[in-house]
């Protein structure tokens, strides 16, 4: 399952989930058909989940990680953008089709189950797979439909303990990303509004600011570009109270 309701009716109607009553239709993909984009961030997901409850419940940690492995098996096996199956293509369509491919989900799974599992499996995939897959692309952005840039920085990791280092050009791609953040760097073409809120033409511009601001939150101390990197781990930090309902309003 990857969807519950029908995206049109949703857009055309903003209220509380307490008050919706239009018909919650489910979507789900199956083999054969292709999800490797959906499939793939449910096993980054899950992965990541894994991490999170390992020092909780070492039971539940084991079922995540069991399913995030399955679920990038399937992702791999079935490749293709789920929006391309003719069976989904009118629930999802327009505003959740894939639109920048599958290929980085399934690399965004890989690293992520080899962060948690330390697999030299997924080490291998990544670096057979890489380029044939996108790895070395352009650098722009960080949402739920482009992993690049999150991808880079969790194998940057990976290159900096030594572990990667035929892979070197994640760690600049990586590193060059978080320049185009920093206004005083000369590479910067990120746009913000006049307090200081990152700013991405285009509609639900709060997506972009949150999933954009935590790549410097979580990495701009492991990787700085600038010496103005820990000054600039606030300033992405504020980006969330930038983000919140009153200073919203107040802008």
């Amino acid at each position: 399952m990857y969807q519950v309701g029908d995206p049109i009716i949703d857009h055309n109607c903003w209220e509380r989930p307490e008050d919706m009553d239009t018909a919650r239709t489910v979507y789900a993909v199956d083999s054969p058909n292709p999800a490797s984009d959906v499939a793939g961030e449910t096993a980054a997901a899950l992965s990541a989940s894994s991490m999170a409850f390992r020092s909780y419940d070492p039971g539940y940690t084991d079922t995540l990680l069991r399913n995030a492995m399955k679920t990038f098996e399937f992702a791999d096996t079935y490749r293709g953008a789920y929006s391309d199956n003719a069976n989904v293509r009118d629930g999802v369509c327009p505003f959740y089709c894939d639109f920048d491919g599958y290929q980085d989900e399934l690399l965004w799974s890989a690293a992520w189950l080899r962060s948690v599992t330390q697999d030299g499996g997924y080490l291998d995939y990544i670096q057979n797979n890489g380029k044939t897959l996108g790895a070395e692309d352009n650098i722009n952005e960080f949402g739920w439909d482009n992993k690049h840039a999150g991808l880079s920085v969790l194998i940057s990791k990976e290159v900096l303990e030594g572990n990667m280092c035929n892979l070197e050009s994640h760690k600049s791609s990586a590193d060059s990303f978080m320049c185009t953040l920093i206004p005083e760097s000369s590479s910067s073409h990120i746009e913000y509004t006049p307090a200081g809120l990152i700013y991405k033409p285009g509609g639900s511009n709060l997506q972009h600011v949150t999933s954009i601001s935590f790549r410097p939150t979580t990495s701009l101390r492991q990787l700085p570009c600038t010496n103005l990197a820990i000054p600039q781990l606030w300033k992405h930090r504020c980006q969330s109270d930038n983000a919140s309902p009153n200073r919203q309003k107040a802008g």
